[in-house]
């Protein structure tokens, strides 16, 4: 089936466009894979159709043409196929930025490039776990994304643990349509606990 992918016209209506398909490598060539003729407005183009049945990630990188120079954008479209069909589109992972923490607290800062978004995030959810293995179908909490025309939004999600311990924690970014982003960096452990650790105990030896 034919993947068809549409992008925002240049503000130059004489522009034409080159894409930068990764195909089934997951790496962006360095080298034009086509050449899109100028249009205004929202542009579609359908992509060459993969050799097998792909599951995994294909990259697109589209940038205008002017006269001879082509613009710098290195914002890639990724695209998740599973057994050559197009999953629906999650949004961009946010990043963490800091913790911090208070007793059984966890409050972790984050930031998400907005630009390009395959689909609009609404939430920042918040998951821990005493391991490494996640279940990213519970939150422990969420925190919702303000609307904002800059490319970056920042923000704060914070959340309390049920109990004292070690916890691992990661976030993701959630659209209104429930569909999460996928690619979670894990971190931690970080200590969660209401008990304070005890006071550092004194020997003193000397001859």
């Amino acid at each position: 089936m034919a993947t068809t992918i549409q992008f925002a016209g240049s503000t130059d209506i004489a522009s034409t466009y080159n894409i930068y398909d990764s195909g089934i490598s997951g790496v962006v060539p360095l080298v034009i894979t086509a050449n899109i003729g100028a249009g205004t407005g929202t542009i579609s183009t359908i992509l060459s159709n993969l050799t097998v049945p792909f599951t995994g990630t294909r990259y697109i990188v589209v940038r205008s043409l002017l006269g001879g120079i082509e613009s710098g954008n290195s914002v890639s479209l990724a695209i998740v196929y599973v057994e050559g069909a197009v999953n629906s589109l999650a949004p961009k992972q946010p990043q963490v930025t800091s913790i911090t923490t208070v007793g059984r607290i966890l409050t972790v800062k984050y930031t998400i490039d907005m630009l390009n978004q395959p689909a609009t995030p609404t939430l920042i959810q918040l998951f821990t776990s005493t391991s490494t293995v996640f279940d990213y179908t519970t939150e422990l909490s969420h925190s919702s994304i303000g609307t904002t025309t800059a490319r970056f939004m920042t923000g704060s999600v914070s959340g309390t643990v049920a109990g004292n311990g070690n916890y691992y924690f990661a976030i993701r970014s959630e659209t209104a349509a429930l569909k999460q982003s996928q690619n979670t960096d894990i971190y931690g452990p970080v200590r969660l606990s209401t008990v304070a650790p005890p006071d550092p105990t004194f020997s003193v030896r000397g001859q």
